[in-house]
C-alpha cells in the first residue's frame, strides 16, 4: 500500500515518512471542515474559531448556547437532564430533583437535612410492612449490616474475595468490591411480571432506575411519575400498598 503526499502525490511506502514529508514542505492539506460553509482547517482548534467568529455552528443548543460537532450530540444533549425541570420533590426538605430516583436515592443516601434518619434500611421497613402481598418488596428480604473489616486474602497473585470468585490485581480494588452493593441483599423487585423481567435490587432508587431505563418496557418515563407519586402517597400516609397503587 503506498501513501501519497496530498499536494505533490509522491508516494512512500509507509505513513510516517509520508506526514513528515508534508508538514516539512507544508504539503498536508485541510481536513476539518467547516460546519457552516465550504472552509478547510488543520485543527479543530482552528475551525471552532472560526465559526465563533462567523457564527456558522450548525448544532446548538438554543436553550444555553452550547456548541456540538455532530446533530447526534445536540441530541443527546437535549434528551440529557441538563435542561429537564427540577420538578420532583423531596417529600420531607423539599428539595427539587430530575427524576423520582434521584429523590430515592436522596433519602436512602441520608442526604437529607430533615428525614436524616432514612436509609435504605429504614425506607425498606416503612415499605415492607406497607407490602403485605410483596408487590415491590421480596419477600423474607432484610437488610444486613455490612461486614466490618472483612479478610484480605491473598494468593500470591491476586487479591481475592472470601465470598465469591472475584479477585482483583490490587488490594484497592478487592476494598471497593467490599464497600460496593455487590453482596447486599437483594430487597425490591422489578414490577414487571408479565414478561418475566425477573431483576432484583438491592435498593429503591436501583429500581426505579432501572423502571426509568425502559429496558424492560413495563412503563414510560411519565408513567413512573405517576408510580412515585402514588407510592409516596402510600408511604406518607401509610396506606397499603395494593395493585392499584402500582397501576399506571
Amino acid at each position: 500500500m503506498a501513501f501519497r503526499c496530498d499536494t505533490c502525490k509522491k508516494a512512500f511506502r509507509n505513513r510516517g515518512p509520508c506526514e513528515q514529508h508534508m508538514a516539512t514542505l507544508g504539503h498536508k492539506l485541510p481536513q476539518i471542515k467547516c460546519q457552516g460553509c465550504i472552509s478547510m482547517f488543520n485543527s479543530q482548534e482552528n475551525v471552532e474559531a472560526h465559526m465563533d467568529e462567523r457564527n456558522h455552528w450548525l448544532w446548538t443548543c438554543k436553550e444555553c448556547g452550547e456548541h456540538f460537532d455532530t446533530s447526534l450530540y445536540l441530541e443527546m444533549h437535549l434528551a440529557s437532564n441538563v435542561h429537564r425541570p427540577h420538578h420532583h420533590e423531596c417529600p420531607f426538605c423539599f428539595e427539587s430533583f430530575v427524576t423520582p430516583s434521584a429523590v430515592v436515592h436522596h433519602l436512602e443516601s441520608t442526604c437529607c437535612e430533615v428525614a436524616d434518619w432514612l436509609d435504605i434500611k429504614h425506607l425498606f421497613g416503612l415499605i415492607k410492612d406497607l407490602d403485605p402481598d410483596n408487590l415491590l418488596t421480596i419477600r423474607g428480604a432484610a437488610p444486613k449490616e455490612k461486614e466490618k473489616n472483612p479478610p484480605i486474602r491473598f494468593n500470591g497473585k491476586r487479591f481475592q474475595c472470601h465470598r465469591c470468585d472475584r479477585s482483583f490485581m490490587r488490594q484497592a480494588g478487592l476494598e471497593a468490591h467490599h464497600e460496593s452493593p455487590f453482596h447486599d441483599e437483594r430487597l425490591y423487585h422489578c414490577l414487571n411480571c408479565t414478561e418475566n423481567c425477573g431483576k432484583e435490587f438491592v435498593s429503591l432508587a436501583a429500581l426505579f432506575n432501572h423502571l426509568e431505563s425502559e429496558s424492560c418496557g413495563i412503563m414510560w418515563f411519565e408513567d413512573l411519575e405517576h408510580l412515585h407519586n402514588q407510592l409516596k402517597r402510600a408511604i406518607l400516609c401509610k396506606h397499603i400498598i395494593t395493585p392499584a397503587t402500582l397501576a399506571v
